[in-house]
């Protein structure tokens, strides 16, 4: 979670539209991708800022929470989603 409200929440929806072949393979375009090699570079260097900065991301376009963190493996990363639970305390 950011630490507090002044710290910025990063959304990666517009670097990832499909988590489960991005994260693994971030040359993957596809049609939305006007650009498609400046998106899939800039979805490198995304990928690679956030994981090594450890930052909470939120991603509309990722399972439910949406939200979660990246970490590198290999030439690839692993998004490890927050732990959710319904209970209010």
């Amino acid at each position: 979670m950011p630490k507090d409200r002044s710290t910025p929440l990063p959304l990666a929806s517009p670097a990832t539209l499909f988590g489960a072949v991005q994260f693994d393979t971030p040359a993957v375009t596809i049609a939305f991708d006007s650009d498609a090699k400046g998106a899939a570079a800039s979805r490198k260097r995304v990928f690679g800022d956030v994981a090594a900065n450890g930052a909470l991301i939120g991603a509309a376009h990722l399972q439910f929470p949406g939200l979660g963190h990246l970490r590198a493996v290999g030439k690839s990363w692993q998004w490890i989603p927050v732990n959710y639970s319904a209970q209010l305390n």
